[in-house]
């Protein structure tokens, strides 16, 4: 608003000063008509619908395994940022087999694998503890996930190593539609490596 000693115009708040041949009046500010989403938009939002959906069930545990920082980035924003970018397919649909729920510089999980007897995972994995960015002591960390009920199994296990190659666990829900999701952390807690998700057909049919 611009005020001189004969008159005021521009805007005041919800209204707007105009000049006229008779002077100077005012009027409310003309409604902004609303836009729909282009198709683009609604996409992304459906996209970010999904991720939202992800996470939601697993923030808490996923919130302490978020030990190599990036930058300014808190958890939730870094965790939506690698789910918008790599676990959609060609059709954006998400897909949780691409999903990386964590994320740092440590060599990740290789060749892994996963065997299923009731209520007991065996879960395997290379030793490659020569490999750069990698220690025999890095211990592992698992999640088994099922997005559609939210259900999950969250374990930083500090007595199973790298080098171990391998350990049995026992989980409490097991069932078709689980993911397991593979990482490793250093000993001193500062380090962490991409997971790796392990798909297993048989979950939840016994041995």
């Amino acid at each position: 608003m611009i005020i001189n000693e004969h008159e005021i115009f521009g805007l005041i708040g919800p209204v707007v000063a105009v000049r006229g041949k008779n002077g100077t009046y005012l009027r409310s500010r003309p409604a902004r008509g609303k836009s729909h989403p282009t198709p683009a938009q609604q996409q992304q939002l459906a996209k970010m619908e999904a991720v939202q959906r992800f996470i939601a069930p697993v923030y808490p545990f996923l919130k302490t395994l978020y030990v190599e920082q990036e930058g300014r980035r808190n958890c939730y924003n870094a965790l939506v940022s690698w789910l918008l970018s790599g676990a959609f397919d060609a059709g954006n649909v998400m897909q949780p087999c691409r999903a990386r729920v964590c994320h740092g510089s440590l060599t990740p999980p290789e060749m892994t694998g996963v065997a299923v007897c009731g209520k007991t995972l065996r879960i395997t994995w290379s030793d490659n503890t020569a490999t750069p960015l990698s220690r025999d002591d890095d211990h592992l960390v698992c999640l088994l996930y099922e997005p559609l009920s939210g259900h999950y199994e969250g374990h930083e296990l500090n007595t199973v190593v790298r080098s171990d190659t391998q350990c049995t666990l026992l989980m409490n829900a097991i069932s078709e539609g689980f993911y397991l999701y593979l990482a490793f952390v250093n000993s001193k807690r500062n380090r962490i490596s991409d997971s790796v998700c392990v798909r297993c057909e048989s979950l939840g049919r016994g041995c």
